[in-house]
Formats: structure tokens, sequence, C-alpha cells
């Protein structure tokens, strides 16, 4: 199996064995926001991101509790905010039939968005977006958008491609009735997409504000014509029945908060080679290739993965959704419920983490801090580490 047992192996452990990201740094002169989030990565659940502290006023036993890192490279961190996120998302939206829209790109411009993260997937996003209320305005409505961005594929090669929720219709665009959409057009959606896109590409192009792998952009246009005739991929599907806001959401919440590789997917790691499921396949790759697939899908700081545009964009969400809610038929939706870090540990352990173990009285929070010191107050008093693995 490796030199880890497969229920302990991570990606965090594979990243920081031996001289794995010291190598990997040196070859491949990571960006600044892939190495602070790697250096997150390091800290969590180390205490160097800082502890809550808590304290029993009536045996004087103290604990303290560290902070995790949050983030998208982090499996279990990443599980609890998709549940979080879920939570929060679905209350605010319609529970009535939705279009899953895909949206991909032709693998021939996958470098040149890479090269230019930041602004091209953030483009594509903006594209998509404008397709999607174009449609609709077409057919005077206006619909609810849930846009996830994704950029790979389930071997953690390149693949940027987009997963929206689209409400099956809309409020009319003078917001006196709700308008119910039958079908999606697909081949328009795809016609609109490509000429949009090809639009605002040219505009950064002449501006200089892209960079090109390819060498320079002389030849942009001819690379778009040989393209622009092709088949791009775009899929349309139809979500109906019993809390259809709910599984839509909860299909494209792996997409926006879920880690970039569930530690579940690792299957053994020698010092040499990863082994990972991928879908129903089992791929090996060499540590520093499996290492660079990963982070090459870490996301420039403040680029939001998640969007929401037409009705449920935060301009309009508490004003039309409501509005929606009265000319529509909705149906009630299960909302997921939000645990506490007490109500996790509690369900993952059996037992309740912040009563005593001395005496049983309920602890209090005394102090939260964001480094791993101890509070001057609470020196020689808050030793007892007994949450430290528990956050």
């Amino acid at each position: 199996m490796g030199r880890y047992a497969t229920k302990k192996l991570s990606f965090r452990n594979i990243l920081f064995d031996g001289d794995n990201w010291i190598k990997y740094q040196e070859e491949h002169q990571p960006p600044l926001y892939v190495r602070e989030a790697v250096e997150k990565l390091r800290m969590c659940r180390t205490g160097e991101l800082g502890y809550h502290y808590w304290y029993c006023e009536k045996c004087g036993v103290g604990g303290r509790s560290p902070h995790s890192c949050k983030s998208k490279l982090c499996s279990s961190c990443a599980t609890i905010a998709t549940k979080k996120w879920l939570a929060d998302v679905l209350p605010t939206l319609l529970n009535i039939p939705y279009f899953q829209v895909v949206f991909t790109l032709p693998p021939k411009l996958y470098p040149i968005f890479v090269a230019n993260k930041k602004i091209l997937f953030n483009l594509f996003l903006k594209v998509a977006s404008q397709t999607l209320l174009l449609i609709g305005k077409s057919h005077n409505f206006e619909p609810g958008v849930v846009i996830v961005f994704h950029p790979f594929g389930s071997k953690y090669n390149v693949h940027p491609h987009l997963h929206c929720m689209v409400t099956a219709g809309g409020l009319t665009l003078n917001h006196l009735s709700w308008f119910t959409l039958p079908w999606w057009p697909l081949e328009l959606t795809r016609d609109i997409f490509k000429a949009l896109l090809y639009k605002e590409m040219r505009k950064l192009v002449d501006r200089g504000k892209v960079f090109n792998p390819y060498g320079d952009f002389e030849d942009f246009d001819s690379i778009l014509r040989k393209l622009y005739p092709k088949n791009w991929n775009l899929f349309v599907g139809f979500k109906d029945g019993d809390d259809m806001a709910k599984h839509g959401l909860s299909y494209i919440s792996r997409y926006a908060k879920r880690a970039i590789i569930s530690d579940r997917k690792l299957i053994s790691y020698d010092g040499e080679e990863v082994t990972f499921w991928a879908k129903k396949d089992i791929v090996n790759l060499k540590t520093n290739e499996f290492i660079r697939r990963v982070l090459n899908h870490v996301m420039p700081k403040y680029f939001k993965t998640t969007r929401f545009y037409g009705i449920y964009s935060n301009r309009k969400r508490k004003k039309l959704v409501p509005l929606a809610k009265g000319l529509v038929e909705v149906k009630a939706i299960g909302i997921p419920k939000k645990e506490s870090w007490r109500e996790r540990r509690k369900r993952y352990s059996g037992s309740d983490p912040l009563i005593c173990p001395h005496c049983g009285n309920e602890l209090i929070l005394v102090e939260i801090t964001y480094s791993s010191r101890i509070p001057k107050d609470w020196e020689g008093i808050l030793t007892l580490s007994i949450f430290d693995h528990f956050l």
C-alpha cells in the first residue's frame, strides 16, 4: 500500500513528505497565491493559525482547539465548507424545475486561458452568464442563474468548464408574471456563446491584455477561424421532481466548495508515485506530476468560482425572489442543517468536546487568537490541550 496506510493518506502528507514541496518549487516556481494556499494547508490544525481557548470555571481545567485552514486543498475543511454553503444558499433559491447547462472550451484554447487565469476565467464566466440572460431576454423573461467554475477533469488535467443551474423560466421583464420555458435552445446558446467569447477576447487581445503562450497574436483570428465552425461541446439537461433546487445545488456543490482532490480518491503513495481514483479508472502518476496537476488548479486570490446572476444576483435577489414566489408554484424545500464545530465533534466522537473531562461542567470560551501564542493572562492555566485534533 506504499508508505502510508490508505486511511491516513492525504494530499497534505504527500505534498510535505520528504522534500516533495521543495523540489516542486524549484522546478515550477509557483506564483505567490499558490505558495500562500500551500502554507495555509501546512498550518491547518497545527495551532499556527491560532486557537480558541476554553476554560472550566469549576475546576480550572483549560483547553484549546486549533484553527483550520478553510482551503480547497484540504479535504476535511472543504467538506465542511460544502455543507455550510448548501445550508446558506438553498433558502435563497426557488424550488422549481431547472435546466442544467454545461459550457466547455475547445482544447486549443486551454493554454491561453491557463496562461491568463484571472482575466480569461473571469471572461468565461461573464460570457456564459450573458449568453443565458440573453436567451431569457429573447423570450421576455429573466431567469435565476447559479454558475460554478470547474478548472479540471477527472484526472486533474486542464479542462475548464462551467456548471450552470438555470430556472426553467423566470420573471417577465415587467415583473408582472412568471414565464415558463419548456425547453432550452441548445444550438442558439452555443452560437451566442461562441460569438460573445470571440468578440470579448478580440477586445482583450487588441488592448494587449492577454499573454499568448503560442507566440504572438498575429494569428489569433486564424486560430479562431479554425475553431469557430467546430461543434463546441455544450450540454443541456433538465431537473424536475421533488427538491429540484436541492438536487441541482447538491450536484454543483461538488465543484463549488469541495476539495480539489478528496482524500477518499487517494489509493496509495510510495514516495515515487501516487495512485488515485479518477471516476472508475485507477491512475498512477509520478509524485511531482501529481502535485503539479493538483496545484495547477488553485485559483488566484479573490477569484470567485461560484456566481449568481439574473433574479439570483446579489443586487436583485432580496426583491425579486419573494416576488417570484408569489407568481409561481414553489414547493417546500428541505434545508440541510448547519452544524457547529461542537455538533460535528459530538457526532463523530460520541462525546461533547466542551464538557470538562474532570468535573462535567461546561467549558466557556475565554480567548480567540490568530497565532500560536498563549495569551499572557492565561499562561500556566491553559496548558491542557484537550481538543488539539478536534476542530
